[in-house]
């Protein structure tokens, strides 16, 4: 007959030989050292429903609290032996003249203590996190690996060299749209509410606000145009309707929609033609406009005669105003992508001035990002896409717009440097490829396409926007104070080579900020 017995320090069950009875024995589980004597008779064990067992809760807990421990004799040559052997403190404890709780019981409890734990744990995480910085805004569980880039250390490695003060807060602003370099205005674009927008305008040397007018849109993008002498401003409708407004108090000069579907296409249709691309206000009385298949119209504002066309070609469709498609600073020469490079024409007469060359080490050029002319006029640079070992690759193009040589074709990193970036000019030197997000982008030289910096309009974790090419060759852009959310339009020059040359921080990054480049 065998002898039920179980640890009185873990409880692990034992089915021991009669012999063994009032000898002393050690647990395989917890190496307790105690007398074998047999289990008391328990009465069948009922599994109650969960409901009771919640219902008996406090009862348990009351029971816990108030039953008694006795210690257990054992032999004092038993007990020696097990301490020096570092088996534990002693005899263990175990509760006389009462039933033990039940495994489901036991079980509730710990489930109850650990769940109190973790909400407790989470809290006090959360506490210290916002204790740590009250300004850090708590991301939301994408899914994502979130990459903390550390707080710049608040060293300025050039000041700002303008700032103008903006009625808004730094999330509010939209867009910021420049006249020409002589006039030196901007248009900002800001949110009032929810699909309502405010239209401001500036002078940039005067450093005030010169008129203010709301946008009847209901969305806005970079799609929109300030005349380049600041008295029209031009933005698209959803229903792809431009609509031309005084910029000194708003007031609609005219609305129409250049492009719509033909219902009857005429042999050799091109249906993209019927889709608009892009519009610029060339003068103070015309409207350039380009369908997705590069055709050119050009109009008299505000009486909307046409005074060319140019038809579009097949297989182009330049969905994106800010890829494919740039216009100079002086508002006289587009570039159009052709798949080898670019057509350079003129925006008065509508005549095909030249033909870039096709970068002389690729072969084919598939696609096309931004493409921008630098402040002179002189030279017109683009990331275009080739195939490099069968692999889609960005590279920095260059050429000369008088003559339309390729001097320059730099293979650009796909890692730091999106397909289909936006570009734009930075001193003569140097151009910044901002991709999707409208805050960030990275600085390179030009024409080598070597990486110079990472750049973020508004100071770490705040709200910022770069501005798209300024017809002062200045990187422009809004963002708050590092202690508000007070928004200003702000530029800076290029560093000094020393400045350029400090990779001191891993990624490299530089703040564009109100006080000016912060590292």
């Amino acid at each position: 007959m065998s002898l039920h017995v179980e640890c009185p320090g873990c409880l692990t069950p034992y089915a021991l030989p009669e012999e063994q009875r009032g000898q002393p024995y050690r647990c395989a589980t917890c190496q307790n050292v105690f007398v074998v004597e047999a289990a008391a008779e328990e009465a069948p064990r009922v599994v109650q429903p969960v409901d009771a067992v919640a219902a008996e809760a406090p009862k348990m807990i009351q029971l816990i609290e108030e039953e008694p421990y006795v210690a257990m004799p054992v032999d004092p040559k038993v007990l020696s032996r097990g301490r020096a052997a570092g088996r534990g403190p002693g005899p263990s404890r175990t509760p006389t003249g009462k039933k033990k709780l039940g495994g489901e019981r036991v079980a509730l409890l710990v489930t109850a203590l650990i769940a109190v734990l973790m909400v407790g744990g989470a809290a006090a995480a959360i506490g210290y996190r916002v204790w740590l910085d009250p300004g850090k805004k708590q991301a939301q569980n994408t899914g994502k690996t979130v990459v903390q880039v550390p707080r710049p250390r608040g060293v300025v490695v050039q000041p700002v060299a303008r700032r103008i003060d903006l009625d808004c807060e730094d999330r509010a602003v939209c867009g910021v749209f420049f006249s020409d370099e002589a006039t030196h205005q901007a248009v900002v674009v800001r949110a009032t509410d929810f699909l309502k927008y405010q239209a401001d305008r500036y002078d940039l040397a005067l450093r005030k606000r010169l008129s203010s007018f709301p946008v009847n849109a209901s969305r806005v993008t970079d799609h929109m145009s300030l005349s380049p002498g600041g008295t029209l401003f031009a933005y698209e409708e959803e229903q792809e309707d431009v609509i031309i407004v005084s910029a000194q108090d708003g007031r609609q000069a005219t609305r129409f929609r250049p492009y719509a579907p033909n219902p009857v296409p005429a042999p050799g249709d091109l249906p993209f033609e019927h889709l608009l691309a892009r519009f610029d206000l060339i003068g103070e009385n015309r409207l350039l406009t380009i369908n997705q298949a590069g055709g050119m119209d050009l109009w008299t504002v505000p009486e909307l005669k046409p005074v060319y066309h140019v038809a579009g070609k097949p297989g182009r469709q330049l969905a994106d105003p800010h890829l494919c498609l740039g216009l100079s600073h002086d508002r006289k020469t587009v570039a159009i992508f052709n798949r080898d490079g670019f057509e350079l024409r003129n925006t008065v007469t509508g005549d095909l001035l030249r033909e870039t060359e096709r970068p002389a080490r690729f072969n084919n050029v598939f696609g096309s990002g931004g493409v921008a002319f630098s402040a002179d006029g002189k030279k017109v640079a683009a990331v275009v896409t080739v195939h490099r070992r069968n692999t889609p690759t960005p590279v920095l193009a260059s050429w000369e717009v008088a003559t339309g040589r390729c001097i320059g074709d730099a293979e650009l990193p796909v890692r730091d440097i999106a397909l289909r970036a936006e570009l734009l000019w930075w001193g003569p030197k140097y151009v910044v490829v901002r991709g999707g997000n409208a805050k960030e982008g990275v600085a390179l030289e030009w024409p080598s396409g070597v990486s110079v910096r990472q750049v973020e309009a508004g100071y770490w974790q705040k709200n910022g926007l770069i501005a798209p090419n300024s017809p002062d060759g200045r990187l422009w852009f809004a963002a708050g104070t590092e202690d508000s959310t007070k928004a200003f339009l702000a530029t800076v020059d290029v560093p000094a080579k020393e400045g350029l040359a400090d990779n001191d921080r891993p990624g490299g990054k530089w703040w564009l900020t109100t006080n000016g480049i912060v590292k």
